[in-house]
């Protein structure tokens, strides 16, 4: 089993299912960064006025960390 799991070929369709719906969701949210601070607003843990910078901050993680796991990039810390 432990041989299974250390197999690049079988590592390589999760990596890159989980890296697109990843990719997806942070492409879906900067298309509508305005929805995405009012999201940030209705959960009120910051003021109002910082609702559209910190709008910004999840989709870019989002994207990056998605394009990371397609490319197989920083990958060292995760085995």
């Amino acid at each position: 089993m432990v041989t299974v799991l250390r197999n690049p070929k079988l590592a390589l369709s999760p990596r890159l299912l989980v890296g697109g719906v990843i990719l997806y969701a942070g492409l879906r949210k900067i298309g509508d960064l305005s929805g995405m601070a009012r999201v940030v607003e209705n959960y009120r843990l910051v003021p109002a006025s910082l609702a559209d910078p910190i709008a910004i901050v999840p989709p870019c993680v989002e994207i990056v960390t998605g394009l990371c796991l397609i490319a197989g990039l920083l990958m060292k810390g995760s085995r």
